[in-house]
C-alpha cells in the first residue's frame, strides 16, 4: 500500500488516481492516516455484502458522492 502526505506539493491527482487504481493509497496528515483512496472496483467489492451480513456503514455525504458517478 502506497502512502502519500496530505501536505506534499507535489501531489497531482492524476497520479494519485492512477496509483489508487493499482493500490489503495493512504493520505496521511502529521503523521496520521486521515484517509484511503481506493478504485472504484475495490470500493465496490469491500460494499458487496453477502446475504445477511451487515453493511457497510459510510459517511452519508461520501455515499451521495458515490451514488451520483454511477
Amino acid at each position: 500500500m502506497h502512502a502519500i502526505s496530505a501536505t506534499d506539493p507535489r501531489l497531482k491527482l492524476t497520479t494519485l488516481l492512477s496509483k489508487a487504481q493499482r493500490e489503495p493509497v493512504i493520505i496521511r496528515d502529521n503523521h496520521r492516516d486521515i484517509a484511503v483512496m481506493l478504485s472504484a472496483t475495490e470500493y465496490h467489492r469491500l460494499n458487496e455484502r453477502p446475504a445477511g451480513t451487515r453493511r457497510m456503514t459510510i459517511d452519508p455525504k461520501l455515499a451521495t458522492l458515490l451514488d451520483e458517478s454511477d
